[in-house]
């Protein structure tokens, strides 16, 4: 089965695809990722990547559950965000205002720059979008994604990355998870509770 959409924004009917003079094929069974052919270092490089962001968000989550207290500051206490962004947001919003992590405050906001940047430009792109082929000659994938733009209309992306682009993004998410780890490691103290509870 396969839908035609437009390579610009376009509205979806309720069949699934709407009229388009340049249409775009999306494989919704079969392709790359149904074809035995298909080599394994390329699922390698995804798996790898996916799990390097897997740890580095739960690392991050486990940063915002050990400062994140009402006991901490009443203030600054949110409930524990579900996307990556609002994660980053509340881990930046302690660090700039709680006494106790302020010696962090200049480290976490460029690390957290960084990590911005890596889910925008690499994690989103690989991890939300089909994969529609993979070149082995080139040592490239052809990936497709669909972004709701509102008002009904979507935009369809199509993009084409190499292996190791793909391996890169794993690499940088380890760098990443290592620089948190610089910070977390002093916060997750048995005192830390003292430390980090203020008078309101």
């Amino acid at each position: 089965m396969r839908a035609l959409i437009s390579s610009s924004v376009s509205c979806f009917s309720c069949l699934g695809f709407a009229m388009a003079l340049e249409p775009i094929n999306f494989s919704l069974y079969g392709g790359a990722i149904d074809d035995p052919e298909t080599p394994r270092s390329i699922y390698e490089a995804i798996g790898r990547a996916a799990m390097a962001w897997a740890r580095l968000e739960l690392h991050l989550d486990a940063v915002i559950l050990h400062i994140n207290k009402r006991e901490h500051s009443e203030k600054l206490y949110r409930e524990h965000p579900v996307t990556f962004s609002k994660k980053v947001q509340l881990v930046k919003r302690w660090f700039n205002n709680h006494p106790a992590l302020l010696p962090h405050k200049d480290f976490m906001r460029d690390i957290t720059k960084g990590f911005k940047v890596l889910s925008k430009q690499a994690r989103n792109p690989l991890f939300h979008s089909l994969f529609a082929n993979y070149d082995s000659l080139k040592r490239e994938m052809t990936i497709q994604n669909i972004r709701p733009m509102g008002n009904d209309d979507f935009k369809v992306k199509v993009e084409i990355i190499s292996i190791d682009f793909v391996r890169g993004l794993a690499k940088s998410t380890n760098q990443a998870n290592f620089l948190l780890g610089l910070v977390s490691r002093e916060l997750f103290t048995p005192d830390a509770v003292q430390r980090f509870r203020i008078p309101e």
